[in-house]
């Protein structure tokens, strides 16, 4: 089959032999053929130029609207995938709290925590958020890690039982494991401390610095069963304690007082003011309720 531009040439070719020529002009006839013919030529070639180039701009231009459109997409796709974050907040004065996480995670949140954590995990990593005080039950997965995060430690586990400790107005953040292993480290840390069943890391804020032990389990997650027990506790942190166990304010009025070393254990829902006549009663100190709020005040 010939080719459009053939079939082209060969019309124009034919439409100039029909031009009657005069005799006076007969012996250039040749070469004002071949110039017609090689200027309509030229102007047939141009405009198929510009049409295919045309053609080429409206392409483009279409695959340029496509490309625009599969990354918003892309995009909104992206942001419909991303995951729900949830919080969880067990009130100051309340019971132990336990929650399951997507994984099937049992979580046991105590009195003023909050736990943050998404709907459902990515396929490498299962991260939640704690602020306070909670225990871990964590669904075995090698494949998965599983890491709580707190303001300034990281633990990382595939599946055991521990607890975390990390109240903003305390001092340490403690990580007490009870079963399996746990890897501990400081957020801004890449060394990472491996724990041992019945071995508690204290880490010091204002220090720094990172210590291991070994406690009482019994002692550490009695809080689990709705116990509250002091073992040599300062009496700063047992005010700190008794805050969030029964929602009330606790004024220390001489620092001398946070210094003073207490143990013993009460039950949740026995009444406060008991818990404050058995802590005063060496005589060192001595306190005051008004509703809600309670001073501490050295005895005199």
């Amino acid at each position: 089959m010939k080719s459009e531009k053939n079939r082209t040439d060969e019309t124009t070719e034919s439409l100039l032999r029909r031009i009657k020529l005069t005799a006076g002009v007969d012996q250039t006839a040749d070469e004002m053929q071949d110039s017609i013919f090689n200027d309509v030529t030229r102007r047939i070639n141009r405009a198929r130029q510009i049409n295919y180039r045309l053609k080429w701009i409206s392409v483009a231009a279409s695959l340029f609207i496509l490309i625009g459109v599969g990354a918003m997409l892309v995009t909104h796709l992206d942001s419909w995938n991303d995951p729900e974050q949830l919080s969880v907040y067990n009130p100051e004065g309340s019971t132990p709290k336990s929650i399951f996480l997507p994984d099937g995670t049992e979580v046991i949140l105590n009195a003023g925590s909050t736990i943050v954590y998404p709907s459902r995990f990515n396929k490498s990593i299962r991260n939640v958020t704690l602020m306070g005080e909670a225990y871990f039950d964590v669904q075995k997965n090698p494949d998965k890690k599983f890491v709580v995060q707190t303001a300034q430690l990281d633990v990382t586990v595939y599946g055991t039982q521990f607890a975390v400790e990390a109240w903003n107005n305390n001092n340490e953040v403690e990580v007490t494991l009870r079963e399996g292993s746990v890897g501990v480290k400081p957020s801004d840390s890449l060394s990472e401390t491996t724990l041992k069943p019945g071995e508690q890391a204290c880490y010091n804020k204002e220090r720094q610095t990172l210590d291991i032990r070994r406690v009482d389990m019994d002692n550490a997650l009695a809080w689990k069963k709705g116990i509250i027990r002091f073992e040599n506790e300062s009496l700063g942190s047992i005010a700190a304690t008794l805050e969030r166990t029964y929602n009330v304010d606790i004024e220390i009025t001489d620092d001398s007082l946070r210094q003073i070393l207490f143990s013993g254990e009460f039950k949740k829902g026995e009444e406060l003011e008991r818990i404050l006549k058995v802590i005063t009663s060496d005589k060192r100190s001595d306190y005051k309720m008004d509703g809600n709020h309670v001073t501490l005040f050295v005895n005199k």
